[in-house]
């Protein structure tokens, strides 16, 4: 029973390597034990697939020139080299949204038909446990941030947690929005680390004097647009 016991863990270890990376290097949560358990054979068997041409390139080069006779230990060599390159690919993907992008495109073929096509999509999901990741993987900068005593605090998110309820903004380049949309830039601060349960409302910026110069820009955009126009 103990053999058993090692051969199964044994059997799981390149499936075990790729989730210990996957979930080391993504925002990825971890689920159930009993989840990890069938994710672990599922990675297993992945990461056996991924060696077949691995081995294959081993055997040819045997064939070429032999430079030592295989240990006994190459195999299980082989089994933790598959399972760490498959979870480095496994991360690589879901942190750069792949293949998500792919199937989010709005036809079936691989033309591209303008935003105005009917065809339907392959989905409009994406690699990320959640929108927080999603946004922040695109749309990273200036931002103001609403907190729960209605302050706002704006500058550059240098950090931001992984659990929007959980965790700390690390905030740069900070000033104090005023009620009437000025700036009180914090000199000699290099820094603040805000809760994420403070932050009611976040908005992301441009650049750094889009919050300060909205109110203002809007107001001109305003007086602007109800200008009587002359006829000349």
């Amino acid at each position: 029973m103990k053999f058993e016991i090692i051969d199964a863990i044994n059997l799981l270890v390149p499936g075990l390597i790729a989730m210990w990376i996957f979930y080391g290097l993504t925002p990825h949560p971890k689920p159930p034990h009993a989840e990890q358990v069938m994710q672990a054979l599922i990675f297993t068997l992945l990461a056996q697939l991924f060696m077949i041409p691995v081995r294959g390139i081993f055997y040819l080069c045997g064939l070429v020139s032999t430079f030592s006779e295989w240990p006994d230990s190459g195999e299980s060599l082989l089994a933790a080299f598959g399972g760490f390159s498959l979870g480095l690919l496994l991360s690589a993907c879901a942190n750069n949204d792949y293949p998500h992008s792919l199937f989010r495109r709005k036809t079936l073929t691989w033309r591209e038909k303008g935003e105005n096509s009917s065809a339907p999509y392959w989905t409009q999901k994406n690699s990320y446990p959640h929108e927080w990741h999603a946004v922040f993987a695109k749309d990273f900068g200036y931002a103001t941030l609403h907190l729960a005593d209605e302050r706002m605090l704006h500058g550059w998110i240098k950090q931001y947690p992984d659990d929007p309820f959980n965790g700390f903004f690390y905030i740069t380049n900070l000033s104090w929005i005023k009620s009437d949309g000025s700036e009180s830039i914090l000199k000699g601060t290099r820094g603040m680390l805000v809760p994420a349960k403070e932050v009611v409302l976040l908005e992301l910026f441009e650049d750094p004097t889009s919050a300060a110069t909205e109110d203002s820009d809007d107001a001109n955009d305003e007086s602007i647009n109800t200008s009587p126009n002359k006829i000349t």
